[in-house]
């Protein structure tokens, strides 16, 4: 970021710092965690029953959750707690005449 950079630069020398610092998700994520988006109008109410877990466990492992969900975070959860809603179609049955 700032190659023309001496180690011994003076006091008032202009440097560039990140905003963000992205880092791979294997580094950061533990084995038996995924990570999973927020979807829109998701509550905690219904993330919790979903995952099957408490929401103070849900607030452990991600602690910048306290302020409230929004649609497009990213958030680690257990792997094998999820359940993930379906909806079963069955066919129409045919009318005899």
């Amino acid at each position: 970021m700032n190659p023309e950079m001496d180690p011994d630069f003076p006091i008032g020398m202009e440097i560039k710092v990140p905003t963000s610092v992205f880092v791979e998700y294997g580094d950061v994520l533990e084995e038996g965690f995924e990570l999973y988006k927020i979807q829109p109008k998701e509550t905690m109410f219904s993330l919790v029953r979903r995952l099957d877990i408490s929401s103070d466990s849900l607030m452990k492992m991600n602690p910048y959750i306290k302020d409230g969900l929004k649609a497009g975070m990213v958030i680690t959860i257990p792997k094998q707690n999820i359940k993930i809603p379906c909806l079963l179609i069955m066919p129409k049955e045919r009318q005899l005449t």
